[in-house]
């Protein structure tokens, strides 16, 4: 049914990879001549350039009815290889004189002159209903041929292995590869495929310990250049916002690592009279973030806060004295004070005081002298008005009695001097307790 070019037939033994062409024995019509070709070999011949073109065409016997081959209209009437579903190019076309001219509108597939007076070696449209001699092609190029990381190019006694990016040798076997990456410090590294030669296509994956983050890309791959997509990243401790110390207080930190960084652990104190709200101690985590709001100090009240006298309010930063009926000052530590008082004339006066002054709380008593009575209170005291309860009182004579004259007869001048040295005795000490002011404290 067929014969095979023996010019062909010789290369293949020889072991030459290459395009083998075969021919049919008979002619046929186009349809059945491409089903012949694909049935037995690969397809109705492409013709690849006009080299191909002109070899084709001397080795080839003469046929009257010339040779189908794999050129035909498509359906929006381009010519078409079929083998290939690419289009003709006119830089590729090798038509014949006035071709192709579609004759009778019936002229759809194409015929190659092969050794004849005029045209030989060109194209020509032509009825697929008439019957030609087929040129069928059997490609040399298998699935395997370029280690599948390539493309198999075939020419006339040759084939020839096109590498993919990455890849080179005769038959794509061998692959580039990149500079050796290790895991960053405080990190680690994951390489896919695990094959321990950072070759093309390698994708390593980077990760950091607890504490510390990826600066760079996470994930890198080795290219056709032989060259990373991105540099290997690195990593670094993880930091938190940097602390300052409180109003009215004091911050102590540590650093393990670096300054306000995962692991730093800082400490707070408050100045006297100020408390702190919040934590006393905070730890920089492996999130970057602390385990607690910042501290403050706000004043605090103590015991002493207002000396005692008067109730302590606590505020932010601040404290203040509500000072009790009497008391003023910003600690309560001064004391109100009334109008000094003396005795009364003809009297005595004894105060209570711890002071020794006539502050708050201070409280008088009044006396009078023999023959003389308090008119007024008896005892009366500094109040937080600075007033005193009640006037002070005075001592007025009682009154006197009507006289009464007895005779005393005395024998002798003796005893009438004994009588006036007792008067003067007494009076004498009335006047010293009138003089003074006592204060109990």
């Amino acid at each position: 049914m067929f014969l095979s070019l023996c010019y062909f037939v010789l290369t293949t033994l020889t072991g030459v990879d290459g395009w083998t062409y075969h021919i049919s024995s008979k002619p046929m019509i186009w349809e059945e001549a491409r089903r012949w070709c694909k049935t037995n070999y690969a397809d109705l011949v492409v013709i690849r350039s006009h080299e191909e073109n002109a070899y084709l065409n001397n080795s080839l016997p003469e046929r009257d009815e010339n040779y189908w081959i794999g050129i035909r209209k498509n359906n929006n009437n381009i010519w078409t290889w079929v083998a290939t579903d690419e289009l003709l190019l006119e830089n590729e076309s090798n038509w014949a004189t006035n071709e192709p001219n579609n004759y009778n509108n019936n002229e759809a597939c194409v015929e190659m002159y092969v050794k004849r007076l005029h045209g030989t070696g060109k194209w020509n449209d032509y009825s697929c209903q008439r019957s030609k001699t087929a040129l069928c092609y059997k490609a040399s190029c298998e699935p395997d041929s370029c280690s599948g990381k390539g493309k198999c190019v075939e020419a006339i006694n040759s084939t020839k292995c096109e590498c993919s990016p990455g890849y080179y040798g005769e038959w794509c076997e061998s692959v580039v590869g990149c500079e050796e990456v290790g895991h960053p410090s405080q990190g680690f590294i994951s390489c896919s495929p695990p094959s321990g030669n950072f070759s093309y296509g390698t994708e390593c994956k980077f990760g950091c310990e607890e504490g510390y983050q990826l600066v760079g890309s996470k994930v890198i791959q080795c290219t056709a250049e032989r060259e990373w997509s991105a540099v290997p990243p690195r990593c670094e401790v993880v930091q938190c916002r940097e602390l300052e110390s409180p109003v009215h207080g004091s911050i102590h930190c540590t650093h393990p690592l670096s300054n306000f960084s995962y692991t730093t652990e800082c400490d707070f104190q408050c100045a006297e009279g100020f408390k702190l709200i919040s934590s006393s101690k905070l730890l920089c985590g492996p999130c970057g973030q602390w385990n607690g709001s910042q501290p403050e100090c706000t004043a605090s009240c103590e015991p002493d806060s207002c000396s005692g006298k008067g109730k302590c309010v606590e505020a932010i930063n601040s404290t203040k004295c509500e000072c009790s009926p009497g008391y003023y000052g910003e600690r309560c530590e001064s004391v109100v004070g009334c109008e000094e008082v003396g005795h009364p004339s003809q009297g005595f006066i004894s105060c209570y005081n711890s002071s020794g002054n006539f502050s708050y709380g201070t409280e008088c008593k009044f006396g009078c002298e023999e023959g003389y009575q308090l008119v007024g209170s008896k005892v009366i005291q500094c109040t937080a008005e600075r007033e005193w309860s009640a006037v002070p009182p005075r001592c007025e004579a009682h009154p006197k009695p009507a006289l009464r004259t007895e005779v005393v007869a005395a024998a002798a001048g003796g005893g009438t001097v004994c009588l006036y040295i007792t008067i003067w005795l007494s009076r004498r000490r009335r006047k010293m307790w009138k003089a003074t002011v006592f204060f109990n404290t």
